[in-house]
C-alpha cells in the first residue's frame, strides 16, 4: 500500500494538500492527529498502536457480530 506521512504545522483553520498523480481519481482516506512535543522527535507509542490495529487481527470475522459485543 502506498502512503504519504507528513507533518506540518498548522497557522490557520484551512490545510492544502496537495494530492500526487497516483492518488487522483481515486478514494483516499484522510486523518488528522495532533503531535505533542514528543511525537515530533519520532513516532508516539498512541500512534503506532492505532496505526497497527489492521494488522493485530481485531478487525477478523464478522463485523456485526463485533458490534454485538
Amino acid at each position: 500500500m502506498q502512503m504519504i506521512r507528513e507533518v506540518r504545522e498548522t497557522l490557520s483553520e484551512e490545510l492544502v494538500i496537495h494530492i500526487p498523480e497516483a492518488f487522483r481519481k481515486r478514494k483516499v482516506e484522510v486523518i488528522i492527529l495532533p503531535l505533542d512535543g514528543e511525537a515530533e522527535k519520532g513516532t508516539s507509542t498512541k500512534i503506532e498502536d492505532f496505526l497497527s490495529l489492521g494488522g493485530s487481527g481485531c478487525w477478523e470475522g464478522n463485523l456485526d457480530e463485533m458490534r454485538e459485543s
